[in-house]
């Protein structure tokens, strides 16, 4: 035997023996694992991930008349969050010191998330919330509520109050429309109800298993960052081997679309009347990056400076992402002649194209500027089963031709104008 091998077999046996240790003997091991590995009601019902249901549970707890026994201290909580600041600091103090008063709580009324209006004739107030926990914003839908809520007769007299409320505190679309932070500190709120006894057992067991999903989603928790921290000093090899050795499904999912897009994607864009051609960034390889020839007669199509596409020089292209989140694919307008990106960007607008976050070329950003996109596959414990690999690839290729079946004659349409 080689002094090589030997050695290699030395340092084998001594990464197996550390792992032991950790797995078996350490208790900062021990203490992470409870923490991670806790039953969930919310997920082994498989709901943690769906919005319908995130809205149906908040908007139970906001009614004070339901049978959770918290009264109306979820929704007080709740406003608290909302109302504080320079938002309606007289409308608070007074629910503060007297309560909320008779309220009406709806939930998917004409699509609204959730609808809360205070009756008290010193508060007369109507809150709307559209809640988005995974999917984003649908165009002209708060515009919609708006129009909607300002037309009711029923409502003449209330002030209005329109929240768009997300884990992160993304931003609304709309003017008029607040931002709120789910985790900034409404989460927090509802965490100390838990620890005050609050509500019958059973409720206070499900808004502890709630808050308990929301941190782990969406916050980072101190506690679980200084044992990872402490497991990463004594454990350093065993870790960075593991690190490395990590089964990567999101890369052979990315892997599979690549290898079929000849017979597959190029199959069906054929059909739609559309050539491509493909290319990776090489500097990343986590992008697939497609361009389209039917638009190059487009005015100011072929004007691209970004170095990736210097052959073809379109300003507008399709890539596929792949990061730690998912697969996803995206439609961009590249860094080029400013006034062509700006025609570019008007003409699908005036087509009602999906332009995402691009809704006006006033805000249209100067290099990059992404559009429309879908999530062909999320990295949920749900998916990460290499079992499922020619399920998802066949299951992501389908959500890119029904993405791609819904764009294409849009931005054609549109490009089509600038010829």
């Amino acid at each position: 035997m080689s002094d090589i091998d030997e050695q290699g077999i030395i340092l084998a046996d001594a990464l197996y023996t550390a792992t032991l240790n950790m797995i078996s003997d350490d208790d900062s091991f021990e203490q992470l694992c409870q923490k991670l590995f806790v039953f969930s009601p919310f997920e082994a019902l498989g709901v943690a991930d769906y919005e319908i249901r995130h809205g149906n549970f908040l908007a139970h707890l906001f009614n004070p008349y339901a049978p959770h026994g918290f009264g109306e201290v979820v929704l007080v909580a709740f406003l608290k969050q909302l109302l504080g600041g320079n938002v309606a600091p007289t409308k608070l103090a007074h629910i503060v010191i007297n309560g909320i008063g008779p309220v009406l709580i709806r939930r998917e009324w004409h699509n609204i998330d959730i609808l809360i209006q205070l009756n008290d004739p010193k508060l007369k107030l109507v809150i709307v919330v559209e809640l988005k926990v995974h999917a984003k914003e649908s165009s002209t839908q708060l515009k919609k509520y708006t129009d909607f809520i300002e037309g009711r007769d029923e409502f003449v007299g209330y002030d209005k109050l329109y929240v768009f409320m997300t884990p992160d505190g993304a931003a609304a679309s709309h003017d008029g429309w607040r931002d709120f932070n789910m985790t900034a500190g409404f989460i927090g709120a509802l965490k100390q109800l838990t620890q005050n006894n609050k509500g019958n057992e059973t409720a206070r067991a499900m808004l502890a298993d709630y808050v308990r999903i929301m941190e782990q989603k969406f916050m980072t928790e101190k506690e679980l960052d200084d044992l990872a921290e402490v497991l990463w000093a004594k454990y350093p090899d065993v870790l960075n081997f593991l690190a490395d050795n990590r089964p990567d499904l999101i890369s052979k999912v990315f892997d599979h679309l690549y290898e079929a897009e000849s017979e597959t994607l190029h199959t069906r864009l054929q059909k739609l009347g559309f050539e491509f051609s493909g290319d990776w960034d090489h500097e990343t390889n986590s992008r697939l990056i497609y361009t389209f020839s039917n638009w190059d007669a487009a005015e100011g199509m072929l004007t691209s400076s970004d170095k990736r596409l210097e052959d073809s020089k379109r300003l507008l292209w399709l890539e596929l992402v792949k990061n730690s989140k998912g697969i996803r694919a995206v439609f961009v307008i590249g860094p080029g002649d400013q006034e062509s990106r700006r025609n570019i960007l008007q003409a699908l607008i005036e087509s009602e194209a999906d332009t995402g976050s691009q809704k006006s070329i006033s805000k249209m950003t100067k290099e990059y500027s992404t559009l429309g996109s879908v999530w062909l596959l999320k990295n949920t414990s749900e998916e990460n089963s290499s079992e499922n690999l020619d399920k998802l690839a066949s299951a992501a290729m389908s959500k890119l031709e029904n993405f791609l079946s819904g764009q294409l004659p849009k931005i054609d349409d549109a490009l089509t104008k600038l010829i």
